[in-house]
C-alpha cells in the first residue's frame, strides 16, 4: 500500500512539474522581440506610408496643369478670390469692367487660362490650348465621354456642348467638329457668356 502511494505520488509530482514548465514555455516562445516589427512600422518606414499633404496652390509646385473640371482647372477653382490668386502669383492683366466683373489671364504656365471674377471671386475659366481630353477632341467623342450634356448655341451661331455638374458646368467650344476651347465655372456665367459673351 505504501508502495502504491509513493508510485501514485511520484507519477502526479511528476505531473505536476510537467505542467509548470508547459505553462513557462509558451511564454519563453512568445516572440516579444519579433512583435514590434508586426504591429508597429519601424522610424524608417512610417513616412513612407504616410502620404504627405497637398500645399497650397503655386506656380512651382503644382503639377496637375491639365485637367479642367466642371469647377476649374489647376489652382484656379471656382470660388477663388481674385486677392488669394494675384497673391500667389497665378494671375496678371488684370481688368476691372465695372459692375464688380473683373478679367485677368492666368500664369503661363498653365497655358494661360482667361478668367472672369465677379465681385472679387473667380467664377469661370476658359482654355484654349493644354493636353488632356478636350482640346482638339471632336463633338462625338465629347459626347460619348459625357453623354449627360446638351448641344447649345452661342453667340454669333457656335456650337457649344454643356454638361452640368450641380451649381457648376464645363462647356465644350467646337469648331469644325473640334474641341476649340472649354469653360468651367458657375453654370450661369459659363452660359451667359457664351451666348451672348456678356456677364460674369
Amino acid at each position: 500500500m505504501k508502495c502504491r502511494l509513493a508510485v501514485m505520488t511520484a507519477v502526479l509530482l511528476a505531473a505536476g512539474l510537467a505542467g509548470c514548465s508547459d505553462d513557462k514555455t509558451p511564454e519563453a516562445q512568445t516572440p516579444a522581440a519579433s512583435s514590434p516589427s508586426l504591429s508597429s512600422p519601424s522610424p524608417e518606414t512610417s513616412p513612407e506610408t504616410q502620404p504627405s499633404l497637398p500645399e497650397a496652390p503655386s506656380v512651382a509646385g503644382r503639377t496637375d496643369l491639365t485637367t479642367v473640371a466642371a469647377n476649374g482647372f489647376g489652382p484656379f477653382e471656382v470660388g477663388a478670390t481674385r486677392t488669394q490668386l494675384e497673391g500667389d502669383g497665378l494671375i496678371e492683366s488684370v481688368k476691372d469692367l465695372g459692375g464688380g466683373c473683373a478679367t485677368a489671364t492666368g500664369a503661363t504656365v498653365f497655358n494661360p487660362p482667361a478668367l472672369t471674377f465677379a465681385q472679387g471671386k473667380l467664377t469661370q475659366v476658359r482654355v484654349t490650348s493644354g493636353e488632356g481630353f478636350g482640346i482638339g477632341q471632336s463633338l462625338a467623342e465629347v459626347q460619348a465621354a459625357y453623354p449627360g450634356g446638351s448641344t447649345v448655341t452661342g453667340l454669333g451661331g457656335a456650337t457649344g456642348y454643356s454638361v452640368p455638374s450641380g451649381a457648376y458646368a464645363l462647356l465644350f467650344e467646337i469648331k469644325a467638329d473640334k474641341v476649340s476651347a472649354m469653360a468651367a465655372g458657375d453654370a450661369a456665367t459659363v452660359s451667359k457668356l457664351f451666348t451672348t459673351g456678356q456677364g460674369c
